[in-house]
């Protein structure tokens, strides 16, 4: 009888020697890099501090001796002319109000220089969340040598606080041993499966397109994936707000308006709600008397609609309309407009299920033999290298066009490539239809996009014509069935345009209200911006942090971007290991049929002109990337699929691990994304969460 895993049940003790291994290298590994068997004081007496002989900014002593800490302000705590020798500093706090808060505290020590200056040198810091499970922390003090004769003074510094909270105490020498817990059991969890897959031997299995089971595997990976979706939506949810909101965005209590997230779309579904194009919002008066309203200068200290746009006298939301079928649904439905969170979580959960279909379609489209379990890898490798996540877990009205553009693009990728296939005729005529629907939510979204659109399609529809034999009628009935609902969109979509500014091609965001006078701007085609653009958007840096989340989304130095400036924190794809493959690609088109050629290359001059044309009209923030990411990202994952599959014997086991690596610290590097970037939702209205998994990946 043989096990689950593999092996002979009768040989229970041969199992159990590698699953005890398994078990000790987690413990071992947790002790080593998650726990506290460095805070143990060595038996140095603890000592609380009094807050009542510290000095303290933004801070209120209270008669408990507990100190308030006020939001608004700099809230420092420092102790002067300590005595005592210390290892460590405790720290225990409470909440004020009634809202779970993140605080970041960071332990200084204070000395001077020879001027008298202050000189602060960082010891360590920790997250803390004072009304909920997390509220106290041990930093790491290391001031043995201290004596009367001997002084020191540290410094505590609170910030990213939201609401007031309390101090309740400072002790030197808490602590003693931690042990990791949640680290033990990720590292266990991690080495039994893999103890588990090698057991079955199921990394050695190619992946059969006809097999059920196979397929199943993918989308329950994808499934998975989605869960995760639904995870961070109610991970990045206010406090106290639900999934879907009252409409009524003209109350000065809307739930709407008070909320932190953008509303741009909440004034696009008002004003189609009523009848009309334009927002209800009235401009101020005085814009009509300003001689260039796009001038921020001119505009300062005049009421407007940030990120607007602004033509004849009245307000125009310039993002595409995709979203709006999802709002009116949710209106018919529950009469509510539906949360940041939910208007993102939507797109991002058919965008999980559109990738997987449209790799596995794509493999068989261009006989692409796979390893099965590096292809089950691939789906979560592809939904963090996307930025998918990454979006989600930023949930505003700015990520929705991209999230709707990508669930569009993966979507038409896979129901177009199924269709290829498809013999019953009615059926692939249907998929045809759903593709060309796909289409127009990517026009809807971020127009430039369908350049991938064609990319994607173009070679294989030539091939399909060249290779036709007679059946024409058949591909040109194919064909209306396809380009219909993409013309039928593209007419809507220009007579939206029209409408609004006067012009099919308008789409309204050269007149928006933002940082830079949008109207004065012309479009300019550098080539010298093509190097910059690729450098940019490709290969700029993450930098790195020496604490959880580990990875930091920072600014570029360079100051001439297009036709104007805007920075606002960016990294390149080869940040995400995925991309690595597409260096490969020279190599594996070699001997490729003509049409596979063509749709390679094709996508990667796409991809590039698409990332050229957004730096010669002046973007320049980490998810402009996220037009592309779809397209490189799938055709990085059919790269390394099949390079990996198609070394010599002597090369595969190498070749295979370097690709289990790519993905899995694509995965990684995704992840910590989703705790580090614009918005920082999850550590904003899930702290404890936040600390949870900071904790769980804590080094030292």
């Amino acid at each position: 009888m043989q096990s689950v895993l593999g092996g002979n049940t009768k040989n229970v003790p041969g199992f159990l020697r590698p699953l005890l291994l398994v078990l000790l290298v987690s413990f071992l590994l947790a002790l080593l890099l998650g726990s506290g068997f460095t805070l143990t004081t060595h038996g140095l007496p603890e000592q609380e501090l009094s807050f009542a002989t510290a000095y303290g900014e933004g801070a209120t002593l209270l008669e408990d001796g507990s100190v308030r800490l006020h939001t608004g302000h700099l809230n420092t705590i420092t102790f002067y002319d300590l005595t005592q020798p210390a290892r460590t500093l405790g720290l225990s706090t409470s909440a004020y109000g009634q809202e779970s808060i993140s605080v970041t505290a960071t332990l200084y020590h204070v000395g001077y220089g020879a001027d008298g200056a202050e000189r602060l040198t960082q010891l360590d810091q920790a997250v803390l969340n004072p009304a909920g499970s997390h509220r106290s922390a041990v930093l790491m003090l290391r001031q043995e040598n201290a004596s009367a004769q001997n002084p020191y003074n540290i410094r505590l510094v609170f910030t990213d606080a939201k609401e007031d909270f309390l101090l309740n105490a400072a002790t030197l020498n808490q602590g003693g041993f931690s042990f990791n817990v949640g680290q033990f059991v990720l590292f266990s969890v991690l080495g039994l499966s893999a103890l588990g897959l090698y057991r079955s031997r199921i990394y050695r299995v190619e992946y059969d397109h006809a097999d059920r089971q196979h397929r199943l595997l993918l989308w329950v990976g994808a499934g998975l994936c989605a869960m995760a979706v639904l995870l961070l939506m109610q991970l990045v949810l206010r406090q106290g707000y639900g999934l879907l909101y009252p409409y009524d965005p003209f109350s000065p209590d809307s739930l709407i308006y008070n909320d932190d997230y953008h509303t741009q779309y909440y004034h696009l579904f008002d004003a189609l709600l009523h009848g009309q194009l334009a927002m209800r919002t009235p401009p101020d008066p005085q814009l009509l008397t300003l001689a260039n309203p796009y001038d921020p200068v001119q505009r300062e200290g005049i009421y407007s609609l940030w990120d607007m746009a602004y033509f004849d006298g009245k307000y125009y939301c310039y993002y595409g309309p995709a979203p709006m079928p999802l709002y009116f649904l949710c209106d018919f439905l529950f009469a509510k407009v539906p949360s940041a969170a939910l208007a993102c979580a939507v797109p991002a959960g058919i965008a999980v299920f559109g990738i997987c279909g449209a790799l596995q379609e794509m493999l068989r489209y261009f006989k692409i033999r796979s390893n099965l379990l590096l292809l089950m890898l691939s789906i979560p490798a592809l939904c963090f290298g996307t930025l998918l996540f990454l979006l989600m877990s930023c949930a505003d009205s700015y990520e929705q066009p991209y999230l709707w553009a990508m669930a569009g693009l993966s979507c038409f990728l896979w129901l177009y490539y199924l269709a290829l296939r498809w013999k019953h005729a009615l059926v692939r005529k249907l998929f045809y239809l759903l593709a060309g629907g796909s289409v127009v939510f990517v026009a809807a979204s971020r127009p430039a996009v369908v350049l991938l659109c064609i990319a994607f399609a173009l070679p294989p529809a030539i091939d399909l014509l060249k290779n036709s034999k007679g059946r024409l009628r058949g591909l040109w009935a194919d064909a209306v069935f396809l380009l219909l609902p993409i013309f039928a969109g593209a007419a809507l979509l220009m007579a939206y345009n029209a409408l609004r500014f006067g012009s099919v091609l308008n789409f309204g965001n050269t007149m928006q209200f933002t940082v830079w006078d949008m109207n004065a701007q012309t479009f300019r085609a550098s080539p010298v911006w093509l190097v910059q653009a690729l450098w940019l958007f490709l290969f700029h840096p993450l930098h790195i942090l020496p604490r959880f989340p580990y990875v930091l989304i920072r600014d570029s130095l360079q100051n001439n971007y297009g036709s104007f400036f805007y920075n606002y924190g960016l990294f390149g794809l080869v940040n995400l290991p995925l991309y690595w493959s597409l260096a490969g690609v020279g190599k594996a088109l070699r001997k490729a049929p003509l049409v596979k050629k063509a749709v390679y290359l094709l996508v990667l001059l796409s991809s590039a002109l698409l990332l050229w044309y957004t730096y010669c009209i002046g973007n320049i923030v980490y998810r402009y990337i996220c037009d592309v990411t779809v397209a490189l990202g799938l055709l990085a994952a059919l790269l390394l699929l099949e390079i990996a599959s198609c070394r010599p014997a002597g090369e595969k086991k190498l070749v295979y691990l370097a690709a289990v690596l790519l993905c899995s610290f694509t995965i990684l590097v995704g992840f910590l994304l989703c705790f580090q970037n614009e918005r920082m939702l999850i550590r904003q209205y899930s702290p404890d969460f936040y600390i949870l998994i900071s904790r769980l990946f804590q080094l030292g």
